[in-house]
């Protein structure tokens, strides 16, 4: 396995020794440690999206007040 286990883990409130899982159980730990750096990858993507569709939408806002502010009454002559 590329990432080192912890020689611990606790689930349910029980301490498991994790070289005394077999192979299969090792590499359930490993996954499960893999699949939680995915999900903390996935929040901060999440946050950046969050950032970024409020940043858009900060720049939708401003470019429709720049409009207003420089629209000049159109004098049509008839």
């Amino acid at each position: 396995m590329t990432n080192e286990l912890p020689k611990n883990i606790t689930i349910d409130d029980v301490e498991i020794d994790v070289e005394d899982l077999s192979l299969d159980g090792q590499a359930m730990v490993a996954r499960v440690i893999e699949l939680r750096q995915q999900l903390t990858q996935a929040n901060i993507h999440r946050m950046e999206l969050e950032t970024l569709i409020s940043s858009w939408a900060k720049s939708i806002k401003e470019s429709i007040k720049q409009v207003e502010e420089n629209d000049e009454p159109v004098i049509i002559d008839g």
